[in-house]
């Protein structure tokens, strides 16, 4: 009979020591000093209060621990732990959750035409090779002001025609009943706009001849 085969050998051991954050995996250990390091560099607190009953006892004084009168060690796990507590493009995830409220460029110029919008109509349609930041911002200021002003003659206009809409009848009527806004707008045609109420002086009747008139009556 022949003699049995021998069994494997057991592996060898591995100890493990997981980190206290829930993110990181666990780190192999191969002997008792990588260990005792681990858990000095995490931190542990019986494990100093140990290292100091051990060292006044071989140096008979009463000293402190030298990583509690200096500065904490880094531990091997903090840049895991800051990767960890990172989001996207560099921010925190304690600020994801207060997210800062974005302001546009039109409410910081107290504008209601969209600054952002005219900007990027300005880069788009290539009038320059560079467009200053106060440029689109200039621009809606003026196309508001021109806008506003437009709009205020033509319901003034709209109020005097007893109508409650403005048609573009009434803008013909605010621009070319201003000097400025119908030199500005003097070679621009408004649809449906019309004519402007004109009759000339020699159409119209003589006072002599209807002053004649009555009298022969």
């Amino acid at each position: 009979m022949s003699d049995p085969l021998p069994s494997p050998p057991p592996p060898p051991e591995r100890y493990r020591k997981r980190c206290r954050s829930r993110r990181h995996r666990s780190v192999p250990v191969r002997n008792s000093d990588r260990h005792e390091e681990l858990r000095l560099a995490v931190g542990d607190p019986q494990h100093r209060e140990r290292k100091r009953v051990e060292n006044e006892a071989r140096t008979g004084e009463d000293e402190v621990y030298e990583t509690e009168k200096q500065t904490p060690q880094r531990s091997p796990f903090s840049f895991h732990l800051e990767i960890g507590s990172m989001a996207g493009r560099g921010k925190s995830i304690g600020s994801a959750a207060v997210t800062k409220k974005s302001t546009s460029r039109s409410s910081k110029a107290g504008l209601q035409f969209p600054v952002g919008r005219i900007a990027r109509f300005l880069r788009s349609g290539k009038y320059s090779e560079r467009i200053g930041g106060g440029a689109p911002v200039y621009l809606a200021a003026v196309m508001e002001y021109l806008a506003a002003e437009v709009l205020e003659l033509a319901g003034n206009a709209a109020r005097d025609n007893k109508k409650t809409r403005v048609v573009p009848r009434h803008i013909q009527l605010a621009v070319r009943n201003d000097e400025e806004l119908s030199r500005l707008l003097g070679a621009v045609t408004i649809a449906n706009g019309g004519v402007m109420p004109n009759i000339h002086a020699h159409l119209l009747p003589k006072k002599s001849s209807v002053a004649s008139s009555k009298g022969d009556d």
